[in-house]
This record gives C-alpha cells, sequence and structure tokens, in this order.
C-alpha cells in the first residue's frame, strides 16, 4: 500500500521525509518524497514513520496491521501485489492547482478537451491529471505526454537513477480512474503507450492513429510502411494502432469494489463498466462483476470513492528499436500515454461526459522472466496469397516483461514480422502447377531472452479459385433476426428508373445485417464497388459465421472488416486525389465557385474525399486489399455483411442532421472479382515450394 504525508506549513521549503519501520521484519518501507511505499513481509503489527528532514525533529506515526491473505473466491484469482522497484516520473504534487498539461498529443485538433492538474476529488490531499473530452473536435488523439530525465530522479528504494536509461526498465504503471455517463463509450478502452526522443511528442502528432496501417512507426500519410528516414515517411502517424510500444496482460484478477462487491480486470484497459451495468437500473452499480476499480458514471455523491485502479503495462522492445533503435540508450526521454475516447460532436449530441484521472506515473524496472510460450493462429490456419495472417504468442508467466520472438519461415515468399504478421507473395503459386491447390509453410518464433525456448507452427497457403461473376449484395438478404430494432430494408425505385433498396435507421448504434446464402472468401475479390444516394457516413463491416448477436467484445473476437464510403454523404464530385480549386473548377465549371472555394483548405487545396459540391448519387471503389489491411483477424470468409448507424449525417450545406436516424439509398454493393492469374503454369512437374 502507499502511504502519503501532508507537511505543514505548504510553504515549507524542505518537505522531504525520511521514512522508516520499527520492525524491518514485519514491514519493507520505501519512501520517495512525501509518500512511501509499504510491503508486508508476514503478519503481525508495526510502526512506520515519518521523520523531517529538517532538523526539527518532527515526526508522525502510523500503525500497521498486517493479516494473512483471504481470498475473495472469485473466478479469477487475485493479483498479488507488484513489488517490482519502480521510479516515479510524475505525480503532480509539484504543480499548483489550475495548472494546465501542455504536453499531449491531438492529432492537430485544437480542441479536443482540457488537461488540468486538480485536487483529487476522492482525496483532498492529493492531486492527479484530470482530462476531460468535452471539446468541439474529436479526441481520439487527445493523450498527455510526459518526459522522464534520469539524471533527476530517484528510484522507490530512494537510490538515484542517474546512469539508467530506458533500456534499464521493463514497463510503465500508472493509477487510474474513468467517470463517464454512458459506459459504452468508455468501454473496453485499450491502454497504448509509445516512446520518442526527448522534447520530439508534438501537439500534431496522432495517438494510436487507424491511419497507420501498418505494424510499423515508419509510414506515409496512407498509413503504408516505408524505410525509416524516407523522403515520403509522414512522422505525425508513427503512434499506430497496432504499434503500442508497452501493453497490458488481458489476464483477468480478482478485485473488490469499493462496495465490497467482487468483480475482476486486467492491465490492458482503463476503468470502464461491463455490460451488466445499466445506466438505467442502479441495482446493478457496483454490483458483482458489474465493472472495475476506478469507475463510476458520476461524481455527485461524495460518499462514492471509487479510488484509482492501478494499471502496469509492459514494454515491446522490438517496437521500441523498430521505431527508434536509440531510444534504449536514452536517459532523457519523451512518452504519451493514454487510449482512444470519442469526444467531439458524438459526445456533444448525445450529452455524453468522460472524464480520465491519472497519478502516479512510474516507470518498472525488474524482469518477470519468460518460462515458455505457445503459438496460435486459429483452428487450420489458411491463407491466400497477397493476405496476412497474425500468429498469436501466448507467454507463460502471462505477465512476463520478457516478450519478444525472432521468426523465420522454410519457404521464402512467406515472411513474418517482429509482431507476428504473416505475410505471402502475391506471386507464391507462380510456376506451380495449377494441380496444386495448396502448400504447406512451417513458421517457427524462437525467444530472443531465451534462445532455447522454440516453437513452430504450420500453415496453409492455398490458391482462390477465382469466381466467374461478382458477388452482388441484395436486400433479400437482409436478417432481421439478428439485426437491431427500427431497423427496415425497402425496395424503391427513383424517378430516373433505378433500383435502390432503401436501409432506414430509427436509431444510432444499430446494426443491420445481410446473411450471404453461403460464406465466400473474400480473397478471390480484387475490388468493391459502392453506389449509394446517403445523407451521412456508412460503416459497413464484413465478418465470419463465428459472430452471435450481442457477443460481448466482439470486435475483438471475430473477423471484422470495416470500411467507411460516403464521408459526410454522397458526393459525386469528391475528388480523387488533392487537386487545387482552380484545377477543380476547371474541370467542372458548373459548380457554385464560392461553395467549393469554402470546402478547400487556407491553401486553396481539396484534399481527396473532401465533400464537395451537390449531394447525389456516388460511386465509389475501393480495392480488397486497402479495405482489409486492418482487418481484426486474417480470417478471409465472409457470412455477413453488415452496416451501422454510428455517423451523424449532414444536409445539404453540411450542417449536421444529429444521430436520431439514418437513411441510406444504396443503388448497388458488388464485389469484383480478381483477375485470374496468368503467371502460372500448367505444367505437374514443377515441384511445389520445399516443406
Amino acid at each position: 500500500m502507499v502511504i502519503k504525508a501532508s507537511v505543514s506549513p505548504k510553504k515549507a521549503t524542505r518537505k522531504s521525509l525520511k521514512w522508516s519501520t520499527n520492525k524491518g521484519s514485519v514491514l519493507k518501507v520505501v519512501g520517495n518524497g512525501t509518500k512511501a511505499t509499504v510491503i508486508a513481509r508476514k503478519v503481525g503489527k508495526a510502526n512506520v514513520i515519518a521523520q523531517a528532514t529538517d532538523g526539527s525533529g518532527k515526526k508522525a506515526v502510523v500503525k500497521v496491521t498486517v493479516t494473512k491473505f483471504k481470498s475473495d473466491k472469485t473466478p479469477a484469482p487475485t493479483a498479488e501485489p507488484d513489488t517490482r522497484k519502480k521510479t516515479l516520473v510524475e505525480d503532480f504534487e509539484s504543480y499548483e492547482v489550475g495548472t494546465k498539461w501542455e504536453r499531449y498529443t491531438a492529432g492537430g485538433f485544437a480542441n479536443s478537451g482540457t488537461m488540468t492538474v486538480v485536487q483529487d476529488p476522492e482525496d483532498p490531499t492529493n492531486k492527479c491529471l484530470k482530462v476531460t473530452y468535452d471539446g468541439a473536435d474529436q479526441s481520439f488523439d487527445f493523450a498527455p505526454a510526459f518526459q522522464a530525465d534520469l539524471s533527476k530522479l530517484k528510484d522507490s528504494e530512494g537510490k538515484s537513477t542517474a546512469g539508467k536509461t530506458l533500456g534499464s526498465y521493463t514497463g510503465i504503471g500508472f493509477d487510474s480512474r474513468v467517470v463517464s455517463n454512458d459506459p459504452s463509450s468508455v468501454q473496453y478502452k485499450k491502454a497504448y503507450c509509445y516512446f520518442d526522443q526527448a522534447d520530439a511528442i508534438k501537439h500534431t502528432d496522432f495517438f494510436a492513429a487507424n491511419g497507420n496501417s501498418s505494424a510499423s512507426a515508419h509510414v506515409d500519410k496512407d498509413g503504408n510502411a516505408v524505410a525509416a528516414g524516407a523522403a515520403n515517411e509522414y512522422k505525425a502517424l508513427r503512434f499506430g494502432v497496432n504499434v503500442s510500444m508497452a501493453e497490458g496482460s488481458d489476464k483477468e484478477s480478482g478485485i473488490t469494489l469499493y462496495n465490497g462487491q467482487s468483480s475482476k480486470e486486467s492491465n490492458k484497459y482503463f476503468p470502464f463498466a461491463y455490460s451488466t451495468w445499466e445506466q438505467a437500473n442502479a441495482a446493478t452499480h457496483f454490483a458483482k462483476d458489474s465493472c472495475t476499480a476506478g469507475y463510476k458514471d458520476s461524481e455527485i455523491d461524495a460518499n462514492m470513492k471509487v479510488g484509482f485502479a492501478n494499471r502496469s503495462l509492459t514494454f515491446d522492445k522490438n517496437r521500441i528499436n523498430e521505431a527508434d533503435s536509440t531510444l534504449v540508450n536514452q536517459s532523457k526521454f519523451d512518452f504519451v500515454l493514454g487510449s482512444t475516447y470519442e469526444g467531439g460532436s458524438k459526445f456533444k449530441v448525445n450529452n455524453v461526459f468522460a472524464t480520465l484521472y491519472l497519478d502516479n506515473i512510474v516507470l518498472i524496472e525488474e524482469d518477470v522472466p519468460v518460462t515458455g510460450f505457445e503459438l496460435s493462429a486459429g483452428d487450420n490456419p489458411r491463407v491466400a496469397p497477397g493476405n496476412k495472417l497474425v500468429v498469436e504468442a501466448k507467454y507463460t508467466p502471462e505477465d512476463t516483461t520478457q516478450k519478444g520472438l525472432t521468426w523465420t519461415t522454410n519457404n521464402d515468399k512467406v515472411k513474418v514480422d517482429a509482431n507476428g504478421n504473416v505475410t505471402v507473395d502475391d506471386d507464391f503459386f507462380k510456376g506451380i502447377s495449377k494441380d496444386v491447390k495448396e502448400v504447406s509453410v512451417v513458421v517457427t518464433a524462437t525467444s530472443t531472452f531465451n534462445p532455447a525456448l522454440t516453437k513452430s507452427i504450420t500453415i496453409t497457403v492455398y490458391r482462390v479459385e477465382t469466381p466467374k461473376e461478382p458477388l452482388v449484395l441484395t436486400a433479400d438478404m437482409f436478417d432481421a433476426g439478428m439485426s437491431g430494432e427500427g431497423i427496415t430494408v425497402t425496395k424503391m425505385t427513383d424517378a430516373d428508373g433505378k433500383e435502390f433498396f432503401r436501409l432506414h435507421f430509427a436509431k444510432n448504434q444499430t446494426f443491420a445485417f445481410f446473411k450471404l446464402p453461403q460464406e465466400v472468401d473474400l480473397s478471390a475479390y480484387g475490388s468493391l464497388e459502392f453506389v449509394g444516394n446517403t445523407t451521412g457516413q456508412l460503416t459497413f463491416r464484413m465478418t465470419d459465421n463465428t459472430f452471435v448477436k450481442d457477443m460481448e467484445n466482439w470486435w475483438e473476437k471475430v473477423n471484422c472488416i470495416e470500411y467507411y464510403p460516403f464521408f459526410k454523404g454522397s458526393y459525386p464530385y469528391r475528388p480523387k486525389g488533392d487537386i487545387s480549386v482552380d484545377d477543380f473548377m476547371a474541370k467542372y465549371p458548373e459548380l457554385d465557385r464560392a461553395a467549393v472555394e469554402k470546402a478547400a483548405n487556407a491553401s486553396g487545396i481539396l484534399p481527396d474525399g473532401t465533400a464537395v459540391g451537390p449531394r447525389g448519387i456516388e460511386t465509389i471503389t475501393a480495392t480488397m486489399k486497402d479495405i482489409t489491411k486492418n482487418a481484426k483477424s486474417s480470417n478471409k470468409k465472409a457470412t455477413y455483411f453488415v452496416f451501422s448507424l454510428d455517423q451523424k449525417g449532414y444536409d445539404d450545406d453540411g450542417a449536421s442532421l444529429g444521430w436520431d436516424e439514418g437513411v441510406y439509398d444504396i443503388y448497388s454493393i458488388k464485389f469484383i472479382p480478381k483477375a485470374d492469374d496468368d503467371a502460372d503454369v500448367e505444367s505437374p512437374s514443377v515441384e511445389t515450394p520445399a516443406n
């Protein structure tokens, strides 16, 4: 546990204290300024003593009783206290209440929310950082940044950390609390952390960026991996959603909530409420297994003191080194810590608020050795040329800090990166007889910390049979039983005699399911063509037959490919590629120049995809490779196509139509088959690659 001391007077110039105990056999006391970490050694009673160091002789004593640990008998075992050596980077005690926190990422947005040092609403003796997501701009990228200067810090044993570097540490820890009146908006928010050189993290940087579609810190503006230092590298996207440099384990531990009820949590997520928490039913609040520690939906009740949830993330030094191989040798460096809370207009329109409190940001020094690992890629892992497959490693113990593998394969056309992403060359079957339908490839991983630990898994690369006709989605495929409440699909004909179906949502955050007659392999298709007339952006997902309606946390458990056509609605004049206003008007002189100039940026450029001109029927085409590159799974088998209303609509002048309902007129959704691979040969005498 942590004991904090308050020093009087508040203007005292020497506030540091000397911490000790009268029974070292019962307690270990590690002091750090006005705080001390107390570690139980055995059952008994002892005193914790804090003594002034200014020569006044002033001291204070706290009596501590150590009792035998009793299990809370929840399904998840209670986590043991983390007694590893730590270095405190920030506890906010040196800042005046009301100080604005000026270090953060925001993706260039000016009004995502606020970051302020505050007096903890639950503890008047403590200060912490309060982050609100109540600005007009989206807050996905709004995350606080910190700087560690190890030449000026001390560890939890009171020893100077001068001479140490980022590479001396194995993880990061922090205390967090989340307050939100809409549990679904803060549910399963993963903790992300990224490192960079001192003073390198800027407001213009994106955070956990979806725009970075590669498992790399070096990408271009489209999120595609490039060489470090390449002329087209876009550094603002370096903190990608797939390249967090520290991650928490999803191993669940039993906890006790502030009211005595038992629940569970893991280090992977910030505090949140589970789906059993019904906002309209107070009886479900703080019930058994209703939420993690550190979550509540209101700060009105002063007696509702949920405290902080402690989280620890383990460094992924492969990702740190991939970003910048010199970082681990730095004694002064920046890091940014947070998650992807949406904020912006969605919160405003729906009267949603979310507040994050952070405290006691520490670096963790000691290793938890790896003793083994297992590889998994699902049942019967199969992948087509030009696609990827993810091989996941499950370590023993789960909270080991020694996570890192070296990957190899027995086929030079199958490659694996440091994160287990397997990619297969497009021309894998070039020179192989068409009679050969599949080839087995062995993928091997070896621990970078203990080379004696090695595992292999066999995957199958299969030849895709190209369909002769496009796959067309029709209104008859609508599955009302799987779909949400109030969704209708109606076949219609417009004034020009063109047939379409109208997809109508009666409320937001609902899903419309369309089921194919049989499962299809999306690897066989080269592109997707959308034709529609819509008032707002459409969210379009594809998932396999493992999907179950109302499955909790489904976005992490099943194949879910997401695509977002018709930004702000359907605009047939939408530019494909950046173009100047002058060039655009020369191409479309019938448009109103004033309206076009209003849509352009300050440099007189209409960026690629800008919603401009009158709304109408728009045709959008995207390659399947682009659509599937951010897939949560390597499985390209699709059974359901899923539409959802989770984006507001806009009128013809660009004004928001709100979130109450959505209307999408769909003229065509067509999957175009790939072209035949003319490079394949017929000769059956050609050998397959070695297995």
